[in-house]
């Protein structure tokens, strides 16, 4: 599953007001505020928030972009963050987890440190899967076989990455499901011509 990955935020992961607003989200960060409220939530989504995954196969991959937080004045902040002991399932095509990662969510002066925490259980730090975790009746982009991405983080409170992923169209990262371009269907759809007519020269037929 190498490639680059647009993020979007789970529909199982919201912060819910008790005057019926939700806050979706993509990353949660109790200890940046102290607590679990909306303040302590951003969405990897929400315009302007742009934030990618990129993995080319190797130890180490990257998120890196911007998010909006989710308080009264949707701050912006940048993040950076590289997961570290990346390994591939049994089957590779299933996904792959982090036993590490390391990186900054910042705004202006404010500089957070973002550190891996390993999950008990398993020893994974971050996991990249297509199971469709925590999908269940959930709407779009949720399905059984959705990439999620889920990581978790040093701090009080809960400190974890949860969101979707989808691979950018025409990524070069491999085939997951990418649809061919309809150029490109054309242009094989060419080349085949070109070798029936060639293999029909060379056995003197037309």
């Amino acid at each position: 599953m190498p490639g680059t990955y647009k993020l979007f935020d789970h529909p199982d992961a919201y912060f819910y007001e008790t005057y019926g607003s939700n806050y979706p989200y993509g990353l949660r960060m109790d200890s940046l505020d102290g607590g679990y409220d909306k303040k302590s939530t951003f969405s990897v989504e929400q315009t302007p928030a742009d934030i990618m995954l990129m993995w080319d196969g190797g130890s180490t991959a990257t998120l890196a972009g911007k998010v909006r937080r989710n308080n009264y004045s949707n701050d912006v902040w940048d993040v950076s963050y590289t997961l570290t002991g990346v390994t591939s399932f049994a089957d590779p095509n299933d996904g792959w987890y982090a036993t590490g990662g390391a990186g900054t969510l910042s705004m202006g002066s404010t500089v957070v440190t973002l550190t891996g925490k390993q999950d008990m259980t398993t020893g994974y730090a971050f996991v990249f899967a297509n199971d469709g975790h925590r999908c269940n009746n959930e709407p779009f982009p949720c399905a059984s076989n959705a990439i999620v991405g889920r990581g978790w983080m040093e701090g009080s409170g809960a400190n974890d990455w949860i969101f979707i992923a989808e691979k950018k169209p025409g990524d070069g990262g491999g085939g997951d499901g990418e649809i061919p371009e309809p150029g490109t269907l054309a242009l094989f759809g060419l080349g085949l011509v070109g070798l029936r007519q060639l293999r029909r020269r060379r056995d003197g037929t037309v």
